[in-house]
């Protein structure tokens, strides 16, 4: 006999499982299915940091699609730059598709200093 699902009371008895010959088989525990992201449900609304002009996330998000060489502090003291198109803009990344091979560059948000957009 198979112990009722509705029934939050059970104890390790109600999960054996009994015969006519009295063998009796222990079954697992249920357990809660983990909670998965659905494709059909609406994205998130975006917090305000990338949606605002007032953050620089924010001010990068109008710029999407323009070209723009990205100067990078890396360390104390060495300056670094790329260049591409400006494809998406994270809470704390920014990608770039580099125009001679149309690999992407994700890059750390934290470590811009400057942005210049090429026109």
């Amino acid at each position: 006999m198979y112990p009722n699902s509705n029934n939050s009371n059970m104890s390790y008895d109600d999960y054996l499982i009994s015969d006519n010959s009295n063998n009796q088989q222990r079954i697992d525990m249920p357990t809660p299915a983990p909670e998965v992201p659905r494709p059909d449900r609406p994205r998130p609304e975006m917090p305000p940091v990338i949606t605002d002009r007032e953050y620089l996330q924010g001010y990068l998000n109008t710029l999407i699609g323009q070209f723009v060489r990205v100067d990078f502090l890396m360390g104390t003291n060495t300056f670094m730059d790329r260049s591409g198109y400006l494809l998406d803009v994270g809470v704390d990344y920014i990608v770039l598709q580099e125009p001679e091979s149309d690999d992407y560059q994700i890059a750390d948000l934290y470590s811009i200093k400057f942005v210049r957009v090429l026109r």
